[in-house]
């Protein structure tokens, strides 16, 4: 994103920092971003998200359904809650003439509260896949360019690192090429699921733990959390630091066999992603994935690998024997 697009997201982080400074109930730290809800035209709103996302800003989300959502949401009562709404103005009025009205007038809308959060939650489910891949195209290709979604299969010459065959699951260390093609939901509401709360301190002195490093988990609705990232002879574990002092929360609990691919961007090294999946038959299905800012990631990235290897070495000596 360049030029104008650039100078719209200065702008408003120096209108956040003003107001912020002067106290002003119009300014805070939270930037929550609502597109029209359309996935083509919400392409400029992506891009404004996904430059905040790459410049490490903190509280930055996204509305998942846009304005479409809101408007759906409210039904009837939009003219009252929304402020200056027009239904001869709004684009969603407009959109299906007389369709609001008629609602009210045939008691379509007495139809319990369940009923609306179910074709909302269903229409956001819809969509959040879609969503998921605009926005993630938009931080690893900011310049508008095509972005493959194929598998880059690595030769045995690659410095990168090589893909082991016949092992499940595959796992390689690829530069970030490529975006990725999450085949689940997990990580939209992964925040929706109770989380365990643990003592840091007492989880870093664990005898099991091989490694720890400082991270910043960056999360899919576009918050970026403190955290740590913890790994052991089986499992890599992130624990997401709270405002409790000591207290954490366990967001990431993965086997280590789990671990498909670790990607990195060539121009943000330390901006790394782990991707969750499996081999069938000839194909690599990847069904998850977290991503992290690492400080420290050729160092974390290595143990993992080196833990890998050692845990499928250990496999094949025991299958052997």
């Amino acid at each position: 994103m360049k030029g104008g697009g650039e100078m719209a997201v200065q702008g408003l982080l120096s209108c956040q920092r003003q107001a912020i400074a002067a106290g002003s109930n119009a300014g805070g730290e939270h930037l929550c971003f609502l597109g029209c809800g359309r996935l083509d035209d919400d392409q400029y709103t992506h891009m404004v998200v996904a430059s905040f996302l790459q410049k490490h800003t903190h509280y930055v989300s996204l509305l998942t359904g846009g304005y479409q959502a809101i408007h759906r949401y409210l039904g009837e009562r939009v003219s009252s809650v929304l402020v200056d709404h027009s239904a001869t103005c709004c684009s969603e009025c407009t959109a299906a003439p007389g369709s609001l009205e008629l609602s009210h007038h045939n008691g379509s809308t007495s139809s319990s509260s369940s009923d609306l959060f179910g074709k909302i939650g269903a229409a956001v489910k819809s969509k959040s896949a879609e969503v998921k891949d605009k926005l993630l195209e938009y931080i690893n290709n900011p310049s508008g360019g095509t972005v493959t979604s194929s598998e880059r299969h690595v030769s045995a010459s690659d410095k990168l690192g090589k893909r082991y065959r016949n092992m499940a699951p595959v796992f390689s260390i690829d530069d970030d090429l490529d975006t990725p093609d999450i085949e689940t939901d997990s990580n939209m509401f992964k925040d929706l699921v109770p989380l365990e709360t643990v003592s840091l301190s007492a989880w870093l002195k664990k005898p099991e733990v091989v490694a720890s490093f400082r991270c910043e988990e960056v999360n899919l609705s576009g918050y970026i959390y403190e955290s740590h990232l913890l790994i052991t002879p089986t499992h890599v574990y992130v624990l997401r630091n709270t405002q409790k002092k000591d207290s954490a929360l366990i967001v990431v609990r993965r086997p280590l066999s789990n671990i498909a691919k670790i990607t990195c961007k060539k121009k943000q090294p330390d901006l790394i992603t782990f991707k969750y999946g499996s081999q069938q038959g000839d194909n690599l299905v990847i069904s998850d994935m977290d991503r992290f800012l690492i400080p420290q990631a050729a160092q974390a990235t290595k143990i993992i690998s080196d833990q890998i290897l050692k845990n499928v070495q250990d496999t094949k000596d025991k299958s052997s024997t």
